[in-house]
């Protein structure tokens, strides 16, 4: 997968982020109902500020023109991620 796919998805997501759709209003709105800290007002802002400062073309662009990325491992690895269940 070349680098401008793996943006391509990520603006892809920000743009489905700031979407109403009816699955993601219906995940936000779950949120909500399963964890009493995550407010509908806040899930909303935080969603919204995600898709508008980190998964928007200006700043995806911004992020990789600080690395040079045109040598790219051609083996990808797998990472495994082990996180608390209980931290919100």
């Amino acid at each position: 997968m070349n680098l401008q796919y793996r943006v391509d998805l990520l603006i892809r997501l920000g743009e489905y982020m700031l979407s109403n759709d009816q699955e993601w209003e219906t995940a936000k709105s779950r949120a909500s109902y399963a964890n009493g800290w995550f407010s509908p007002e806040f899930v909303e802002q935080a969603s919204k500020n995600v898709a508008q400062s980190f998964l928007s073309t200006e700043a995806l662009s911004a992020f990789i023109k600080k690395y040079d990325l045109q040598d790219i491992n051609p083996f990808p690895k797998s990472v495994g991620i082990v996180m608390a269940g209980n931290i919100p």
